[in-house]
């Protein structure tokens, strides 16, 4: 909806109600309609203004800036139409405050019309001649309100020239044949490109120069360093004027240096040599300051792949920075502990001076090698083996150094069986990636599992760290022969049938020894087996008084015909070589033939190794007081032995018999009745009463078909 409004008066606001009607139809069926009317208002201020203008506040300002005498700068500046006609700008006009006329309205046409609510742009222009501060006013007129207003305009035109901060400048501190550096700042705080023709250095004293000498321009506002350098080779205060030429001016700065000699020894290079691994090694880095100043170490670093295996120590109270007056010496103690074998270079650095002049930075090489002698056996257990007592075995260890030092064996040691000794004696040197062997030898003295330990004392360490010695084993046993006799024996006696040990013909020990071998060792148990023909032999014990059982003779004897067993266990022995001997009536029978088999279950705890040669028993005829009795078909054998103080009567007979047996002393006297009645076949023991005293007597066998007498000497 468009509204016109036409104001009759000005600077009037009016306030106007538009009122607005509407009606709403519905309808509901043919015939049948309804409405609503609806109302709103809106209202409308439409105020009324005269034709004015706006150019510029009291305070706006123009401001063109600095300028080089001879250029041109424009501006712009808006005139704002603030009423409620058009407004027409008729002319403008500038008057100068200060300095030559320089400032301008770029030409217009004359009158300007602005429209109601729009602006219109004015142009100006600054052109100084001369330099200087230039303001002026920009007035414009209107016929319409304020009808003039006036704007504030300002422009600085200059003429290019440098400027130098300082006209004197002082190089830091620098040391003899070392540059000294100092930048001296060319300023152009003009708008002007400045041009630079030439900077001469002017000196009494060689050593000064300049990184710049050729011509260049320095933009506007802007700053261009030129390097001044010296470098002499003498301590002293040098100084120097250095001329700049620039558009008709020549500007001199003055320069001064103070050269002082600051120098510092370092020893280069500490070689530690060969270290053994682990242990430490010191030496010592030297400093010696010289020149006419004092030297400042102010810090030292260690680098390298192995820095760690250094340390530094200073000297008790010393903390850095620290200063060394002139000829003065600083000692620092390097400490070298390798961690590793082989070469640990490092590398230490001494920053010198580095807050005054004359900084530096020495390197110091470290060089040190680790190094540690290794030792190593091809098994650190030897197993000699089942050596024959008394026997003698030769071997070798062979020793190996797999490090990269000398391996140096002082003491080698061995604890234990006293059979183990090594033929190497004396110190003992093994190179680098070397071998050694030493001699070991073994002599079998003593029966069983025999130890030692071979220890070795010496400047290298075990390959492995688990291993600290040598295990020595070997077994000590019994060799040689056990054999039994073969023996002759009449029927009707006792047969007495050792068992004998004999030695290997090459053993350097007799029986008697080994026997008290298998005693200090403990090792004395045996078990033997002898088996017999039953029907010639009867064992009736073992006997033998010096024999290694005769303190055991009755204990060790088992009797299982057609076997006996014989064993003890760790007894102490009687030093002989007889084992035993067997005692065994010899019967009248069938056979006259006993072979006696050997079977050895056990001999010194097992710890043995031994051969066997088995025994045979022949029987023998004709004995005049032991005579075999024929009679009638009766065969029979009588005979008194004696076992220790108990005599007994053996009487064999082929068959059963009824018999009488009487003791007779030697006036014919019956002394006792031994037996009557029925004698079983085979052999009997009739015992002879203990209260017979000693003496000789006569036996008279009497059956129903014969009689037979024999002498006997009973001893109590």
């Amino acid at each position: 909806m468009r509204i016109r409004y036409s104001p009759v008066l000005n600077n009037t606001t009016p306030v106007i109600g538009v009122i607005l009607r509407v009606r709403d139809y519905e309808t509901l069926r043919p015939g049948d309609t309804t409405f609503a009317i609806v109302f709103d208002t809106v209202f409308i201020s439409a105020p009324s203004r005269e034709a004015e203008f706006q150019f510029a506040r009291q305070t706006d300002t123009v401001r063109f800036g600095k300028l080089c005498v001879g250029d041109t700068a424009t501006a712009d500046w808006d005139v704002l139409n603030i009423g409620g006609c058009d407004i027409e700008i008729i002319r403008d006009s500038i008057a100068m405050v200060t300095g030559a006329p320089a400032f301008a309205f770029l030409p217009k046409r004359y009158p300007i019309r602005i429209s109601r609510t729009t602006d219109s742009t004015m142009q100006f222009r600054f052109t100084p001649t001369v330099p200087g501060i230039y303001t002026a006013y920009a007035i414009i007129i209107s016929p319409h309100f304020p009808f003039r207003d006036t704007l504030i305009l300002t422009g600085i035109a200059e003429l290019p020239a440098v400027t130098l901060r300082s006209t004197s400048i002082t190089l830091d501190t620098v040391c003899i044949n070392t540059n000294g550096i100092i930048q001296i700042p060319i300023r152009n705080q003009t708008a002007c490109p400045v041009r630079v023709d030439s900077i001469q250095v002017r000196s009494s004293i060689s050593g000064w120069s300049l990184q710049q000498t050729a011509g260049f321009t320095i933009p506007p506002n802007n700053q261009i360093n030129v390097a001044l350098q010296g470098r002499f080779s003498q301590p002293g205060s040098y100084s120097s004027d250095v001329i700049i030429h620039s558009s008709g001016r020549k500007d001199t700065i003055r320069a001064r240096v103070v050269v002082v000699e600051r120098s510092t020894v370092v020893t280069d290079t500490i070689r530690f040599n060969d270290v053994l691994l682990n242990t430490v090694s010191n030496d010592e880095l030297i400093l010696i300051a010289q020149g006419t100043v004092p030297s400042i170490v102010n810090s030292i670093t260690l680098s390298g792949l192995f820095a760690t295996d250094y340390t530094i120590t200073l000297p008790a109270g010393l903390t850095l920075p620290h200063t060394l007056q002139p000829n003065d010496t600083l000692r620092i103690r390097i400490t070298f502990i390798p961690k590793d074998i082989e070469q640990r270079p490092a590398s230490l650095t001494l920053a010198l001076n580095s807050a005054t002049s004359c900084p530096d930075l020495r390197t110091t090489t470290l060089r040190g090698r680790g190094v540690q002698p290794l030792l190593d056996a091809r098994s650190r257990t030897i197993v000699v083996g089942r050596l024959c007592a008394g026997d003698v075995l030769d071997t070798v260890i062979n020793l190996r150094n797999p490090g990269n030092a000398l391996l140096t064996i002082d003491t080698i040691l061995i604890t234990g069986d006293r059979g183990f000794t090594i033929q190497s004696t004396g110190r003992i040197q093994i190179p680098a990636d070397s071998s050694f062997p030493i001699q070991l030898r073994y002599t079998s003295a003593d029966i069983g599992n025999r130890t030692a330990t071979l220890t070795l004392r010496s400047n290298g360490k075990w390959i492995s760290s688990n291993d600290t010695s040598i295990s020595l084993n070997a077994v000590g046993i019994v060799c040689g022969t056990l054999s039994l006799d073969t023996v002759d024996a009449e029927i009707g006696t006792v047969a007495r049938i050792p068992i004998r040990y004999t030695p290997p013909y090459s053993s350097a020990l007799s029986a008697l020894q080994i026997v008290e071998l298998m005693n200090s060792s403990a090792n004395t148990a045996l078990d033997l087996q002898i088996s017999y023909g039953e029907s010639l032999l009867d064992i009736t014990g073992l006997s033998g008084a010096t024999s290694m059982l005769s303190p055991y003779l009755n204990a060790a004897l088992q009797k299982s015909p057609p076997a006996i067993n014989i064993s003890t266990q760790n007894l102490s022995l009687n030093p002989s070589d007889v084992v035993a001997v067997i005692d065994a009536d010899v019967l009248l029978g069938r056979e006259f033939n006993s072979p006696l088999q050997l079977r050895i279950e056990s001999f010194a705890n097992g710890y043995s190794r031994l051969n066997t040669v088995n025994g045979l028993v022949r029987a023998q005829y004709c004995s005049f007081d032991k005579r075999l009795v024929d009679g009638t078909t009766v065969q029979l054998t009588m005979a008194v032995t004696q076992n220790g103080s108990h005599p007994a009567l053996t009487v064999y007979t082929h068959d059963d018999r009824t018999a009488a047996i009487t003791l007779i002393n030697t006036q014919g006297e019956r002394v006792a009745n031994l037996h009557s009645g029925l004698l079983k076949a085979g052999i009997s023991h009739i015992h002879i009463p203990d209260d017979i005293p000693s003496g000789l007597y006569g036996i008279s066998l009497q059956s129903d078909s014969f009689l037979r007498t024999a002498v006997c000497l009973i001893i109590r």
